[in-house]
C-alpha cells in the first residue's frame, strides 16, 4: 500500500484541471441543493480523435465538509466501435466536449438520487484540507507558489507538511 498522502495530492492537480484547465466545463455543473459540488478530473483524447475520455473523483458531504474517502471514482469513454475517428467537418470530439458532458450527466444522476450527501447552508464549495496539509497560493501566470495572501478564487496548490515552501517546481522553460 503507497502513502495516502500521494492520492489527495494527486487529487488537488485534478481538482486544479477543473479549476483552471481542460475540465473547466465541470467546474460549476453539478449541485446538490445551493452547493455546487467540488468535482476533479482529468480530460483525454487520443490521436486523430479516435476516442476520448474523463476520468474523475465526486467527493461525498460529510458532516465537516466535501471529503473524497466516501465518494465516487468515475470515468467515461466515447468512441466508434470501429476505431474512426470522431471528426466530422470542422467538428473533434475531444474529452472535454464528449465524454465531459456525459460524466457530468452521470454525476448529476448520483446528486439526484442523493448520493453525494446534504451540504448545510454555507458549506465551503471546496474539499476538506486535511491536517497535515495547507492550500498554499500560486502566481496564476508561473505556477510558483507567492508571498500575497490567497485570493478565494485564485489558483492554489495543496502541499504536504506545516513549512510553506518557496519553490516546488518549476514550470518548462525556467530555470530552477
Amino acid at each position: 500500500q503507497g502513502d495516502p498522502s500521494t492520492g489527495r495530492l494527486m487529487g488537488d492537480i485534478l481538482r486544479n484541471v477543473v479549476r483552471w484547465g481542460t475540465g473547466r466545463r465541470a467546474l460549476n455543473a453539478v449541485k446538490v441543493g445551493p452547493s455546487t459540488v467540488p468535482l476533479a478530473g482529468k480530460t483525454g483524447t487520443t490521436n486523430g480523435y479516435r476516442n476520448a475520455a474523463f476520468a474523475g473523483f465526486v467527493p461525498k458531504f460529510k458532516s465537516g465538509g466535501w471529503a473524497w474517502p466516501e465518494g465516487f471514482t468515475l470515468v467515461t469513454y466515447v468512441g466508434h466501435d470501429d476505431n474512426t475517428p470522431m471528426r466530422r467537418r470542422s467538428i473533434r470530439l475531444q474529452g472535454s466536449n464528449g465524454a465531459l458532458p456525459v460524466w457530468i450527466g452521470t454525476v448529476d444522476g448520483l446528486s439526484d438520487v442523493g448520493l453525494l450527501g446534504q451540504p448545510t447552508d454555507g458549506s465551503i464549495p471546496e474539499l476538506v484540507v486535511e491536517t497535515g496539509f495547507q492550500t498554499v497560493p500560486v502566481s496564476i501566470e508561473t505556477g510558483i507558489p507567492t508571498e500575497e495572501a490567497a485570493v478565494e478564487d485564485g489558483p492554489s496548490v495543496l502541499v504536504s507538511g506545516e513549512e510553506r515552501p518557496t519553490r516546488r517546481f518549476s514550470p518548462v522553460g525556467m530555470a530552477t
